[in-house]
């Protein structure tokens, strides 16, 4: 079988399928690379070990089922309701979509792997993830950490038309090679259409992201300073808070935040796959204990307000001053 060869923060990834939203590596992998393979082609020919047992259940804001979890000694099952499933196995080293509800599109299957199962194969691998954009700023990188909704994507990508690259609009990938670095995920950004509408209105090289939502996914060129493949050490963690008008906030704010606030922060953004597993548990919690005592940390308070991501930029940008 012909696989098609892509990095995502710092993983090979062989896949069996065109991946559009990534950049082909056109370099032969070294013998000691650990690959890891996607099967998307064939749903029916991918087989599931039997006696799971499921271990979580995700709803939406609204009620609606979104995603179960199941496993056992072999691996995975990522069950995303009336879309697809996926199979992970124990070691995170293969991914296979094992079935698919009809009609779903190949561009909704796309986006299930690159924004959902990939994020939490990579924390079963042992790397650190955190729900969160960031860009590149002149004092080092930057993370925007926060529920989904809070404006994370629509943070970075104002940072970007301003002339800033950006690593990641969702998932972002920490390693620690002596300082805390960021790492790139893939060279795009999904927005809304109020915030697409705000920042580039002029914008037609846009597509949907996937039948599930109305977000468009907007390509970044990294010829053309756009998005970073480069790993930037971290210079600040901003976690997002979103205010409505009864809050009384009309304009951006930033709090400082204590290591110990800034740990457990850090823990409820963490994505993994498997709480139980006590090694990398462990180990997450050690990485983000050595982050939260290194690493400056703020709340940026956002109003709800397009308006206000000018003065949100000369927030961020005057508290980097002080790295």
């Amino acid at each position: 079988m012909k696989y098609i060869r892509y990095r995502v923060a710092g993983l090979g990834v062989l896949s069996d399928t065109s991946l559009p939203e990534l950049e082909p590596q056109s370099v032969e992998p070294c013998g000691d690379d650990d690959f890891l393979t996607v099967r998307l082609a064939d749903a029916a020919s991918a087989k599931v070990p039997p006696s799971l047992v499921w271990y979580l259940d995700q709803r939406l804001d609204n009620g609606d089922r979104w995603m179960a979890r199941a496993k056992n000694d072999e691996g995975y099952l990522l069950r995303y309701h009336e879309l697809a499933d996926f199979w992970v196995g124990r070691a995170g080293r293969q991914i296979a979509c094992c079935a698919r509800t009809a009609g779903v599109s190949d561009l909704t299957i796309r986006a299930l792997l690159l924004d959902h199962v990939l994020p939490l194969v990579m924390a079963l691998r042992g790397k650190y993830v955190l729900h969160a954009a960031a860009m590149v700023a002149d004092r080092g990188s930057c993370a925007f950490v926060g529920d989904s909704g809070s404006g994370k994507s629509t943070l970075a990508m104002s940072f970007s038309r301003a002339g800033h690259r950006i690593l990641t609009d969702d998932c972002l990938v920490l390693e620690d090679r002596g300082t805390v670095l960021a790492l790139a995920t893939h060279p795009s950004v999904k927005l809304c259409g109020d915030a697409l509408e705000a920042l580039m209105p002029r914008a037609t090289a846009t597509e949907p992201v996937a039948d599930y939502t109305s977000k468009r996914r907007l390509r970044l060129r990294p010829s053309e300073l756009e998005f970073s493949y480069e790993p930037h050490p971290l210079a600040r963690i901003y976690f997002l808070s979103r205010m409505n008008a009864e809050a009384g906030v009309a304009s951006p704010e930033i709090e400082p935040l204590s290591p110990r606030d800034t740990f457990f922060e850090l823990v409820n953004y963490c994505i993994r796959m498997d709480s139980t597993k006590a090694e990398l548990l462990l180990n997450e919690f050690r990485f983000a204990e050595r982050v939260a005592g290194s690493m400056p940390a703020r709340r940026l308070l956002m109003p709800n307000n397009l308006g206000a991501l000018k003065e949100a930029h000369e927030l961020v940008l005057a508290d980097l001053e002080h790295t």
